[in-house]
């Protein structure tokens, strides 16, 4: 005890702070433990010797060792699943929490060699410029917050946020089942949960439900949007402070100008799912970095354990972002700036300590989501690179995917040449940035964002083929801020120069914001997947809505009820028939409509050649969706029996 006196009192006032944080951190840890007690912390242990038990029983045979183990997670409880998660990640924080305290004089020791990031001059000129252009910016992406949710936007709904119908097991009736906190916080069994924006987004659900009075399974779409919508908005700020910094007052106006009409940035930034808000945290950790290395504050080390937690739990897979951010800030401390080095492992230590304490229970759900899923299981090849590349750099694929679609977007509708040009002038603009910031003298800040994005890119494809997993142009939405960034330097590069020099800017700004235009003014008014156009075309309406004996039937297989939570689900031909012969025998018109028509060719081959070839449906129209044929929506009508 003398010896822990002996240190404390050599503590200054932000050691003692952080003993007192830490300690109430240690606490609450101890209290969690103490309450899940060890029952909670074996359930899932017992789970499995139950199983196995079982199995041994029954004599049970296995594929390989992976069904093994599959079938034995989907014996696991969810409650099971939470109660040792959160014990197990209690447990591992209060050994790190203990350490931290027990070596606070070594990482809180007062460091000298502090730089102070005063505020540039045009700060609040840039400041005005950039709120008005902020608000533009919500005008603009105002008209998207109710277009339709498409599939995962409306999984989510249903299986994290609010709740889902089912059929009543005696009448067959939809039943509505809200769902708990505890799944919105830690449901996670297809690794699409995007955990502190389902929390945002049911706040946001709820409020406007209990406001208004409306029916359980009524969706509202704008009110799903707001987090996203908030964060974009945000990330907007931030992107113009690193030009700020970094480029200087034109920089910070060309980067702000270039996030609000990106149409990457309004896109995902309108869209219920997390990405608006990794667009805000991705840009903060940047900035809370570059200012935590130079100063060594500890304001802005305890900012970024709050940011990168809140990325993490945004969005699991820009841990490669996070890998990357602080790969090069440890380089960065240990060239220039060696002090700060303690604050940085401690930050991210805690940080670390943090995520896993609150994601514990939905890890293993992860990992069984991503291990048995087909459609998460592939390599990304040079073609993926250069798709999510011209998505990154102008909103839309060199090579359009849906070319049905008169809306959907690529620099090939433009013409080969004019298409291939187009990505490599927007290419070139990025190019520039980077000539701009390492050349001829290093800008430091401006450096690390580069360096940051780009390695980052280089993680996510060495992950994706090292684990054969997919990477979907949109899993790299993080790297999103720093292009922007990269683009206004570029062309702030450029205005500086030569007469002639000053014009290829002028022209490269103008190019971007005319290719900006195509991809934006489709994204305005045309979502992902038309599910509330479809259901507004044969209802009139979306649920809820009074049913009578001329209300339409509907039919569909490869949709979603979200809308609807009447349809009638017709996979096989046998359901299809019964389907007909009700509404003949009641008189009422029969829709049927089906999207993923290449899966339901695979799978329904028989229901798709009887609707189309029968002679008994009448095509009526092709909802058009975006980026993949597979999200356009086909509806068909039933004849009547007297044509």
């Amino acid at each position: 005890m003398r010896f822990l006196r002996q240190i404390f009192r050599q503590l200054d006032r932000t050691a003692i702070i952080w003993t007192a944080v830490l300690a109430g951190i240690l606490g609450f840890q101890f209290w969690q433990m103490e309450s899940i007690g060890d029952k909670g912390r074996d359930a899932v242990e017992r789970r499995i010797g139950l199983a196995l038990e079982q199995f041994e029983t029954e004599g049970t045979t296995f594929e390989d060792e992976f069904d093994r183990r599959k079938t034995i997670y989907q014996t696991i409880r969810f409650r099971e699943f939470i109660s040792s998660g959160l014990w197990y990640g209690a447990a591992v924080g209060a050994v790190v929490v203990g350490l931290l305290i027990l070596t606070i004089p070594w990482w809180c020791r007062p460091v000298s060699s502090q730089i102070e990031t005063s505020a540039p001059p045009s700060f609040r000129r840039t400041l005005l410029w950039v709120t008005v252009i902020a608000v533009v910016a919500l005008c603009i992406r105002l008209p998207r917050m109710d277009l339709s949710l498409y599939n995962d936007e409306s999984f989510n709904f249903t299986r994290y946020i609010h709740g889902q119908f089912k059929p009543d097991k005696e009448t067959g009736e939809p039943v509505f089942r809200k769902h708990t906190w505890q799944q919105t916080v830690w449901g996670d069994h297809f690794a699409n949960n995007g955990e502190l924006y389902s929390i945002l987004a049911r706040l946001c659900h709820d409020s406007w439900q209990k406001s208004t009075g409306a029916a359980d399974g009524e969706v509202n779409e704008a009110a799903l949007r707001i987090p996203p919508l908030v964060g974009g908005l945000l990330s907007i700020f931030g992107i113009a402070l690193a030009g700020l910094l970094f480029l200087g007052h034109r920089g910070a106006i060309l980067a702000a100008l270039l996030a609000c009409l990106h149409p990457w940035h309004i896109r995902y930034s309108t869209e219920a799912r997390a990405y608006g808000l990794v667009l805000l945290f991705a840009i903060a950790i940047l900035l809370l970095l570059y200012f935590g290395i130079r100063e060594k504050r500890w304001r802005w080390w305890g900012l970024l354990i709050f940011a990168e937690v809140f990325c993490l739990s945004s969005y699991i897979a820009s841990l490669y972002f996070l890998i990357a951010a602080n790969l090069i800030a440890l380089g960065w401390i240990l060239a220039r700036h060696r002090s700060a080095f303690p604050r940085w492992l401690v930050t991210n230590l805690i940080a670390a300590v943090a995520f896993l304490h609150l994601a514990a229970p939905a890890i293993p759900q992860i990992w069984m989501a991503t291990a048995s899923s087909t459609t998460l299981q592939g390599t990304t090849s040079l073609s993926e690179i250069a798709k999510f590349t011209s998505y990154l750099v102008s909103g839309m694929p060199v090579v359009g995917e849906i070319p049905e679609n008169p809306w959907a977007p690529s620099w090939d509708r433009l013409g080969v040449v004019v298409g291939w040009l187009g990505f490599f002038v927007g290419f070139a603009g990025v190019v520039f940035g980077l000539v701009k910031l390492f050349r001829p003298k290093l800008n430091q800040g401006g450096a690390f964002a580069a360096s940051v994005t780009v390695l980052a890119l280089l993680i996510a494809v060495t992950a994706s083929n090292l684990s054969t997993s997919v990477l979907h142009h949109w899993y790299v939405i993080y790297a999103l801020p720093g292009v922007i960034f990269l683009m206004a330097a570029g062309i702030e590069f450029l205005l500086r120069k030569t007469s002639n020099l000053r014009i290829t800017g002028w022209v490269l700004l103008g190019f971007y914001l005319l290719s900006f235009a195509f991809p934006a003014i489709a994204y305005l008014h045309q979502t992902k997947e038309p599910l509330r156009p479809l259901m507004e075309h044969v209802r009139g309406d979306v649920y809820p809505y009074e049913i009578d004996d001329s209300t339409p039937i509907l039919a569909a297989f490869w949709s979603d009820i979200v809308y609807d939570p009447f349809i009638i689900h017709t996979p096989t031909l046998p359901d299809l028939e019964n389907a007909i012969a009700r509404a003949e025998s009641e008189n009422r018109p029969l829709f049927v409509e089906f999207g993923y028509r290449t899966l339901a060719e695979q799978h329904n081959g028989e229901v798709v050649d009887f609707i189309e070839n029968s002679g008994k449906f009448e095509f009526l129209k092709t909802f058009y969706g975006l980026e993949q044929s597979q999200f356009s929506h086909h509806l068909y009508k039933l004849k009547k029996t007297n044509q």
